[in-house]
């Protein structure tokens, strides 16, 4: 699951993504789903991981909504583990 908030036009709209739905404003959610119609390649992450749809997985679809949907970010919140540099792997 994650939330961001960000402008558009100077309007501020927030978008979430939980268990593969995405909800939120009405012109964020538009302009999602036209972002996801374009070809915006492996989004700066492993190849291998990003499908075409980009909006059908968590990771693609944050990466996606983050990079291209707001002009700006103010705010974004995750349920993610957070990565262990330290760890065991």
């Amino acid at each position: 699951m994650f939330k961001i908030t960000g402008l558009i036009e100077n309007n501020t709209k927030t978008l979430t993504w939980d268990n593969g739905i995405l909800s939120g404003d009405k012109i964020a959610l538009e302009k999602a789903i036209l972002e996801d119609k374009k070809d915006h390649g492996s989004l700066g992450m492993v190849p291998s991981t990003t499908k075409k749809d980009y909006l059908l997985y968590e990771t693609s679809a944050y990466h996606l909504i983050f990079q291209f949907v707001f002009d700006s970010i103010l705010s974004q919140e995750n349920n993610w583990t957070p990565y262990d540099d330290e760890g065991d792997y």
